[in-house]
């Protein structure tokens, strides 16, 4: 057991719940393992904030579900979920509660509420950034959009100017550990880059009644916006949190409450998006909190934690938990093993579309999840307004690929070559089941048809990146390609090669009951 320190108390210690005006269901406590039920006393009893570490399927929302109904009814309570999915879930699992004192929502929405208060007529537009940058560098300078576009949106989600100071430097150790560096010109300098993105930036913070997905955090940090503050918050999956996102939940604390933070460390794969590789440690340091753990997983039989093991040893298995499978197959027995019921799931987005189509002509129905990332294939495919039919595309995406891969291995940017990569031989799978002589609104069709959410639709196998599969879980997983895609060759830093091992330990532990090791040969390059 992670020994549980003592820090300085916060300035006011929560109660136990009282029964409400109208009565909650029976608490929970006696369904929670030993492990859960220490968790829930130390968020009750214990007058500190807390950390919850929390191996895959450990039933970490069960155990938040039972600390939240036995809080005392008077005081408030705040569930921040990562995204829409697990907020509407984390609804629907306490709705038989009557938890009217609990507030659910990611913590985007609790950050919009703040600005739609602040300023009137709020309207959100995706595109603000690239918007403003289309309107701003124009003429010679507007080979410099892809640069400041990037480099802006990486400085909103680090914070840069809200709680990190807007200097050269700063933005320098940004664009440095992102990879940023790509996208600028030629004969144009750091420092000329980074004063284009700062002049960028402070448009962006000018133009406060049009907001994008990351002002709705970093809007009320910069201009100190009010926002409703809550006795008890409660961070899921707080190992994918960043700067911007922990301050707006300080913000929102009230004084003398308590935060109550919940994660898997092992499972902290969204550096590249800006989260920090080490929030859980941030958490505990910042709010000086104490550490519960969650070591058992109810998720996994024996024989699929015993592999997770080289990359988490910590994790265990429950005493009652079956043996379970560990098995593996050729690439190409996968169209006579796989089920709808199935998940297929791989480190790289090529390999899944490659399988989706031979699927697809056997007559077995598929969807690759993600559906942001069949329109992010569509953005590329679409770069270049001259480019009228599949053929003349392929051709300039041959070169586009060259000419910026070569340019990032240059600067050392190996995590962009990453996605360059990956983008463009996913583009040509689809190129190769067209004609040339189609029309780029075919290719278009076809994109999106193939690629989106699958949750709901039956008798279709789930293709998925690991990045996508992160939180959900099947009876049975194929790992596709593990040895061949797994680490990547980009991977070079430091904390990209943690990542790449979290992104391992989660895609064996999607599967419940079977998971089947894909073999998969690697081709020369």
């Amino acid at each position: 057991m992670v020994p549980i320190h003592r820090p300085h108390p916060v300035t006011s210690r929560p109660t136990r719940a009282r029964m409400a005006t109208k009565p909650r269901e029976p608490p929970m406590n006696r369904h929670l393992s030993p492990q859960q039920a220490a968790a829930v006393a130390a968020a009750i009893e214990s007058v500190y904030h807390q950390a919850i570490l929390s191996v895959a399927g450990s039933g970490k929302t069960y155990t938040l579900e039972a600390i939240n109904t036995e809080i005392d009814e008077n005081k408030t309570v705040a569930f921040c979920a990562f995204n829409k999915t697990v907020a509407l879930e984390y609804e629907q699992r306490i709705a038989s509660y009557n938890l009217t004192n609990t507030k659910v929502g990611t913590v985007h929405s609790f950050g919009f509420g703040s600005v739609r208060r602040s300023f009137s007529r709020v309207k959100v537009d995706a595109n603000k950034v690239r918007n403003i940058a289309r309107d701003e560098f124009t003429g010679e300078y507007e080979n410099l959009q892809p640069f400041v576009i990037a480099a802006v949106k990486m400085a909103k989600e680090l914070g840069i100017g809200a709680i990190v100071e807007d200097t050269v430097e700063n933005w320098m150790i940004m664009c440095e550990h992102h990879n940023l560096w790509d996208s600028i010109p030629d004969k144009v300098t750091e420092a000329q880059a980074i004063d284009a993105a700062q002049y960028l930036l402070n448009c962006n913070n000018n133009l406060k009644n049009i907001i994008d997905f990351s002002d709705m955090i970093y809007f009320p940090i910069l201009f100190n916006m009010k926002i409703w503050q809550y006795d008890y918050i409660l961070l899921d999956e707080a190992q994918d949190t960043n700067g911007p996102r922990r301050a707006l939940v300080k913000m929102m604390l009230k004084k003398g409450g308590k935060l109550i933070a919940v994660g898997d460390p092992h499972q902290a794969i969204y550096g590249f998006t800006g989260a920090d590789n080490k929030s859980l440690d941030i958490i505990q340091k910042e709010f000086d909190a104490i550490v519960t753990p969650l070591s058992v997983t109810f998720r996994c039989p024996k024989n699929i934690v015993a592999l997770a093991k080289q990359w988490v040893n910590h994790i265990e298995a429950h005493e009652s938990a079956p043996d379970g499978v560990v098995d593996s197959c050729e690439l190409k027995d996968i169209v006579n093993l796989a089920g709808p019921t199935d998940a297929i799931i791989c480190r790289n987005t090529k390999p899944l579309v490659e399988l989706a189509y031979s699927l697809l002509r056997q007559s077995v129905a598929c969807r690759v999840e993600g559906r942001e990332i069949g329109e992010g294939l569509i953005r590329l495919a679409m770069r270049w307004k001259n480019v009228k039919t599949v053929g003349e595309l392929y051709n300039k995406l041959q070169q586009w690929s060259e000419n910026e891969i070569e340019k990032n291995k240059t600067k050392g940017n190996d995590s962009r070559c990453q996605v360059i990569e990956d983008q463009t031989k996913t583009l040509e799978v689809f190129i190769d089941n067209c004609d040339h002589s189609d029309p780029i609104s075919t290719l278009v069709a076809n994109i999106r048809s193939l690629f989106g959410d699958t949750e709901g639709v039956q008798k279709v196998i789930t293709l998925s990146t690991i990045h996508k599969a992160k939180g959900k879980e099947w009876d049975r997983v194929f790992a596709l390609g593990m040895d061949t895609y797994s680490p990547s060759k980009w991977a070079t830093k430091e904390w990209e090669m943690e990542q790449e091992d979290n992104l391992c330990y989660v895609q064996v532990t999607r599967a419940k009951q079977h998971l089947t090791l894909v073999s998969v040969p690697a081709k020369k390059s």
